[in-house]
Parts: structure tokens; C-alpha cells; sequence
């Protein structure tokens, strides 16, 4: 506060000086141009000469002892001068007059100019501060409204910054309370199957036996296999999930999560391709890795139809490597593919709970790409086949 009160004195300092050297350079040039035009002369010491002589007391015998026509100019100039004097004095007593006159026409216009331009210049900066004080109070749709006509570049580009800033905000916020609402969505239904099934059992409705007993286990599954996909997600977006990097074979991996879903494949009469060379080695963190191609695995053996084909594929150039997932399907519409990686994101063909997973598992494959540097994306291979790939750039620094 009181560094903003000096600074703000110390402005008014400045512009109090500035007007009063403006005052007296202005009353100078009047005083200066009115003067000559006064006296008639350009120098104060020809008037003065003009006087001492004109006053001379000897002046009228020169006058006496001169011929007329010369008499009568002399007489003339001594009139003149006498004249020049009068006015000459008079100017110069009133002339404090002058400068408070000047005085009171500059002030209110360097001030009015000043308002101008200030309010020209802090036009960015008040607008900024309204969306600021906005955006903290909740509104995050408002936005910053910058004028292309007066705003500087620099404002332009600050305005920019924070509308993008409110827009991540915005989109952020959305993402969390869709996500709150599906949490609760997922967990109330396993919780609810399992109240019911018990209230049966204890209003003597339902049996106490392995099936139920078998039924309620499945639905604590469930619920367990959401908790951690729930944790895994939230460390690997936080950037918490601690990575085991090391050199693997990808191959040797790969053959193992084949031969893990081969009788899952077999229940749908699918065929399962491994296309990736032996000599293929990753420098990631295997678990890791393992868990994106399960999660690939599983949600494609679901949207797979029957006597399909799943092909796991990889490909490696100088910048690192590229693992694709390719499965018979129908083609998806761009607006869905680009939501298939969302929290809880269910296709339009079904992918129900019934059929196992918890609504995370693209999530988690994209966090856990994010977090070893690489990406993931989805696309129609051709009409019949949906690709999903993951790429990992190789950095053994």
C-alpha cells in the first residue's frame, strides 16, 4: 500500500512539473511574440536606447536647433516611444495574468489528454482483472473480450493465454463431475445387487448357498477390480505412478498375453495373430506395458464378434516403437473415437458391464503411455477393423 501511494505521488510529482515547464515555455513564447508586436522592436536594449534618448534633456534644444521636417520626425519618434513604453510597462505588470490564464487552459487539457490515454492504456488490464474476479467466483465459462482495434499485441496475447487458461479450467471441471457422477454410478450398482441378494436372504427369500454366495463374490470382484483401476488411473494422470524402467523382450511378453486370453478367444471362435519379431526389445517399465496390452487384449476380445481375428502387431524405427492392436469390428464415427479414451466412456454397441471391465480400461492405456512419453490413438483400419495404437519413443538415457 505504501509503496503504491509513493509511486502513485511520485507520478503526480512528475506530471505537476511537466505542466508547470509547459506553463513557462508557453507564456515565454507568448510574452516574447506579444512583446515585439507591442514595442515594435525584436530587442529589449532598442527600446531602451530609444527611451534614454527620447528623454534626453537636451532633446528639445537638438529638436530647436534642427530644420522642421527633421524636428517633426524626431518629435514623431519620441511619441512613438513614449507610447511603446506605456505599453511595454503595462504588458509587463499584468503579465503573472498571462501565465495563470495559460495555467488555467493547459491544466485541464494535459490532464483530460492523460485521462485518455491512461484509460487507453489500462483498458487490457481492467477488462483481464473483471474476467479474473469472474472466473474466481465460479463462472468458468466467462472469457476474456479483447478489442483486436486497440489492445496491443502484448495484451492480445495475455488475453489469449487466459482464455485458454479458463477453457482447460472449464473443461476440467466438467470432466470431474462427470467422473464423480460415473464413480457413483459404477459403484452403486455392484453395492445394490449385493443389498438386495442379502435383504433376500435375510427376509428368507433366498437360500443361503454357493450361488449366491459365488454371485456376491463376483460383485466384490467388481468393485475391487474399479477401486484399483480407480487408484491407477488417478496416480498415472497425477504423474505419481513410479516407473521400473528396463530393457525387455516384447516378444517373449507378447506371447505370454496370448497365451493368457487363448481360451477367452476360443469361447467366440476368435483367432489370435502375433506379429511382432523376436528381436524386438523395449526400454519400459513390463508391468506397465503388460497392463496397456491386457487392457487392449480384454476390450478387444469384447467388441470382436464371433470367428473374428485379433492381430497384436509391432513396428520399430529410430524414434521408438509402435504397438498395434487390431480387431474385426465395424467402423466407429469419428465423434465416438475421439471419446473412447474418456472415464467411463460406453460405445454405442453395448459394452456393458456384464461382459467384465470396470469403464477404465483406455484410460488407464492412455495415462500409462502419457507417463512413458508416448501416445495412443484409435482409427478405423478399413471397414471391418479397428486399430489401436500405442507409441513409446526409446530413451535408454
Amino acid at each position: 500500500m505504501f509503496k503504491s501511494l509513493q509511486s502513485m505521488n511520485t507520478r503526480v510529482a512528475i506530471v505537476i512539473i511537466l505542466i508547470t515547464i509547459s506553463a513557462y515555455l508557453m507564456q515565454n513564447v507568448i510574452t516574447r511574440t506579444v512583446y515585439r508586436n507591442i514595442i515594435g522592436y525584436t530587442q529589449k536594449e532598442s527600446l531602451s536606447n530609444a527611451i534614454d534618448f527620447a528623454t534626453h534633456p537636451e532633446f528639445n534644444l537638438v529638436i530647436e536647433e534642427m530644420p522642421e521636417e527633421i524636428g517633426q520626425i524626431l518629435s514623431a519618434a519620441r511619441a512613438q516611444t513614449n507610447s511603446n513604453n506605456n505599453a511595454a510597462t503595462t504588458f509587463l505588470t499584468y503579465r503573472h495574468y498571462l501565465i495563470i490564464a495559460i495555467l488555467a487552459i493547459i491544466i485541464p487539457i494535459l490532464l483530460a489528454i492523460s485521462i485518455a490515454i491512461n484509460r487507453r492504456i489500462t483498458s487490457p488490464i481492467r477488462s483481464l482483472i473483471s474476467a479474473t474476479r469472474t472466473l474466481s467466483q465460479g463462472d468458468l465459462s466467462t472469457r476474456a473480450k479483447p478489442n483486436e482495434h486497440y489492445w496491443d499485441n502484448y495484451s492480445l496475447a495475455l488475453a489469449d493465454n487466459f482464455n485458454s487458461m479458463a477453457g482447460s479450467l472449464e473443461r476440467l471441471e466438467k470432466e470431474r463431475q462427470t467422473m464423480i457422477a460415473d464413480i457413483a454410478h459404477e459403484l452403486r450398482t455392484p453395492i445394490t445387487t449385493m443389498q438386495l441378494r442379502l435383504e433376500a436372504v435375510q427376509d428368507g427369500i433366498d437360500p443361503l448357498n454357493k450361488d449366491l454366495i459365488r454371485s456376491l463374490h463376483s460383485e466384490t470382484e467388481l468393485l475391487s477390480s474399479l477401486i484399483v483401476d480407480l487408484r491407477t488411473l488417478s496416480l498415472a494422470e497425477a504423474k505419481q505412478l513410479n516407473l521400473n524402467q528396463h530393457s525387455f523382450n516384447l516378444f517373449t511378453l507378447s506371447e505370454q498375453l496370448v497365451t493368457r486370453f487363448y481360451a477367452m478367444a476360443q469361447k467366440k471362435n476368435i483367432s489370435i495373430k502375433l506379429e511382432v519379431a523376436p528381436d524386438t526389445y523395449l526400454f519400459a517399465d513390463a508391468e506397465r506395458i503388460n497392463q496397456i496390452l491386457n487392457n487392449l487384449m480384454s476390450n478387444a476380445i469384447r467388441h470382436t464378434p464371433k470367428d473374428g481375428t485379433i492381430t497384436l502387431a509391432s513396428n520399430s524405427n529410430e524414434h521408438g516403437i509402435s504397438i498395434q492392436v487390431i480387431n474385426t469390428g465395424s467402423a466407429l464415427p469419428p465423434e465416438e473415437l475421439e471419446q473412447l479414451f474418456n472415464r467411463f466412456y460406453r460405445s454405442g454397441q453395448g459394452r456393458v458391464r456384464a461382459e467384465g471391465g470396470s469403464g477404465l480400461g483406455l484410460a488407464i492405456v492412455k495415462a500409462l503411455a502419457e507417463l512413458h512419453g508416448g501416445t495412443v490413438s484409435v482409427q478405423n483400419h478399413d471397414e471391418t477393423n479397428i486399430m489401436f495404437s500405442v507409441f513409446l519413443p526409446q530413451n535408454y538415457s
